[in-house]
């Protein structure tokens, strides 16, 4: 199985595959260090109408490198985001990336949203994968290139009898006592290759998972290939979008002959997964892999470094490996195992920044806060001659011809009651709701008082003359 990385991540919530005219959305990075994430901005007003675009944001870490973009403008939403921000500050995964988020102060509003809500933001949450979301739509796998190792003595032979160069199947040997090429095809030695598409509505599961099936033909004959180039194309398929990408590697078969006689004791292998047999020799495949395996499909990765596994009777595969052996006179069947890791995700951080119009500002006049008095408009008046406004004049009202007088009612002890006094001027207007100037007031009792004197001095000359 392959060393490489398949702990590779990638963000993205958008996934591709593609086409020879698509491409992915993004590489996954090599390393945690390299993983990128995202932190959203939303921008709110309160207390008045306002525009939520064009709000300054700036963007700062104090253990991780800052784009260079650090700066944002909300748009029409109130929404401004800041991408590319790497996740981890070191290879370990263990030490997050935290960033600190400012938004510049504007008139007539005050931040609601406290400082300390802003800082210390990761560059998202890791959401791991459960399922891969991938399937191999097809794959197929022809054989080419054959030749032939050396002979002990350094000869190398030309192979004999081949058929099927170029396909999935190929056979080849002399008749081991003819030297000729009367062997039925069935009897020849060779190599066959059988695609495993994922049924359908199915998905590769996360983990090991059969690609394919690898048969060696292993038949006792003469001068046959040893070696082979296995060209395999495997397409894969998102199967939420329907879209694929198509996938070219190239392996090398090789295959050790071995002795086709003697005892057990004796063959070259030795081991209770080697199949030696008391008139022959069991023989040793090896698959050669190409130098890069992993095939990122957005969504998943996939090793297509395959593996032998042997196929059990169940139909299942047993233990996985580069290497396997056959049985003299024999057709052996190998599972070609890929391993698929699904992607984990990426969840951007979210933060809301919250602005209060601020009543006290000019412009922001309308807002009064609950219980506040309404400033009191003063009274109309006109205008004197030195441009000040003066207060309206208070008048008497008209006097009537009074009914003829009765004498008026004594006290107890005889003496003349005095008639009662005029209602205030004062009260009238205090009726009305309004509100007096302190002038105002001081000048409507100067009034009530000469009225009460003078009303006071009537009813004594009255007194004296009855």
């Amino acid at each position: 199985m392959s060393s490489r990385s398949l702990s590779r991540l990638v963000t993205g919530a958008t996934v591709a595959l593609l086409a020879p005219v698509l491409s992915f959305v993004v590489a996954a990075p090599a390393s945690a260090a390299e993983l990128t994430g995202s932190i959203v901005v939303s921008v709110e007003v309160e207390g008045r109408t306002a525009p939520l675009d064009g709000w300054q944001l700036t963007l700062s870490s104090a253990n991780c490198a800052v784009p260079t973009a650090a700066t944002a403008t909300t748009d029409s939403t109130g929404a401004a985001t800041f991408d590319d921000l790497t996740m981890f500050a070191d290879e370990s995964s263990t030490t997050p990336c935290l960033y600190d988020v400012e938004q510049e102060r504007r008139d007539g509003f005050e931040q609601d949203t406290d400082d300390a809500e802003l800082t210390g933001l990761t560059a998202g949450t890791l959401v791991p994968a459960t399922t891969s979301g991938i399937a191999v739509a097809s794959a197929s796998g022809v054989f080419v290139n054959p030749t032939r190792n050396p002979e002990p003595k350094g000869n190398v032979l030309d192979y004999k009898c081949l058929t099927g160069n170029g396909t999935s199947e190929v056979r080849s040997g002399w008749h081991p006592f003819w030297r000729d090429c009367s062997l039925a095809p069935q009897n020849q030695t060779g190599l066959g290759f059988t695609a495993s598409p994922t049924p359908e509505g199915e998905e590769l599961p996360l983990g090991e998972s059969t690609v394919a099936t690898l048969t060696h033909f292993n038949q006792t004959i003469l001068r046959g290939v040893h070696n082979y180039d296995l060209v395999t194309s495997f397409t894969f398929a998102d199967r939420a979008t329907g879209q694929t990408q198509t996938v070219d590697r190239t392996y090398t078969v090789r295959i050790d002959e071995t002795s086709d006689s003697g005892s057990a004791a004796d063959c070259k292998y030795q081991g209770a997964d080697v199949p030696n047999a008391s008139y022959a020799c069991a023989d040793r495949l090896i698959l050669e892999q190409p130098e890069d395996s992993v095939i990122d499909l957005g969504s998943a990765l996939v090793d297509l470094h395959l593996s032998f596994g042997r196929m059990l009777p169940d139909g299942t595969c047993g233990a996985t490996g580069d290497a396997a052996y056959t049985a003299e006179r024999a057709n052996t069947e190998f599972c070609l195992i890929a391993v698929t890791e699904g992607v984990s995700s990426v969840a951007p951080t979210a933060v809301t920044i919250l602005n209060v119009a601020d009543a006290t500002t000019p412009g922001n006049s309308g807002l009064v806060s609950p219980g506040k008095p309404v400033a009191p408009t003063e009274p109309a008046g006109t205008t004197g001659p030195t441009g000040t406004t003066k207060p309206t004049e208070i008048t008497e009202q008209t006097a009537t011809p009074r009914p003829t007088e009765t004498t008026a009612p004594t006290t107890q002890g005889g003496a003349t009651a005095a008639p009662a006094a005029p209602e205030r001027t004062t009260s009238a207007l205090l009726a009305t709701g309004g509100v007096l100037q302190p002038w105002l007031l001081a000048g409507g009792l100067t009034l009530a008082v000469g009225g009460v004197l003078l009303l006071a001095l009537r009813a004594r000359r009255t007194s004296t003359t009855d």
